[in-house]
C-alpha cells in the first residue's frame, strides 16, 4: 500500500470512530430539552383545562341570566344578573351536575 492510501484509510476510520461516538451519546444530549417539552405540555393541558372551565362557567351564567343579561362573578361564587340596561335583576347560584 501507498502512503497516502494508509492516510486516506486512517482518516475514514477516525471518523467513522467519532461518528459512533457521536450517535452513542446522542441520547445524553437531548434530555433537557425532553423534560421541557413535558412541561410545556402540563402548562398547555393546564391552559387549556382552564379555559373550558371558564367557558362553562359563561355558558351557565348566560342560561341562568337570559340571553340578553349581563351577568358578574361575586366573591361568594354567585352570579349578579344584570338587564341590558344595566338594572340588577337576580343573584344565581351555579352548582356542580354530575352526569
Amino acid at each position: 500500500m501507498t502512503d497516502h492510501r494508509l492516510i486516506n484509510i486512517s482518516i475514514a476510520l477516525v471518523g467513522a470512530l467519532l461518528f459512533a461516538t457521536v450517535l452513542s451519546a446522542s441520547h445524553l444530549l437531548g434530555q433537557d430539552d425532553i423534560e421541557t417539552e413535558r412541561q410545556q405540555m402540563r402548562d398547555l393541558q393546564a391552559a387549556q383545562r382552564q379555559a373550558q372551565r371558564q367557558a362553562r362557567l359563561e355558558k351557565a351564567a348566560q342560561q341562568a341570566c337570559g340571553e340578553n343579561a349581563g351577568y358578574l362573578l361575586l366573591h361568594s361564587g354567585a352570579i349578579q344578573c344584570f338587564t341590558h340596561r344595566g338594572f340588577k335583576t337576580q343573584i344565581a347560584f351555579l352548582t356542580k351536575e354530575m352526569k
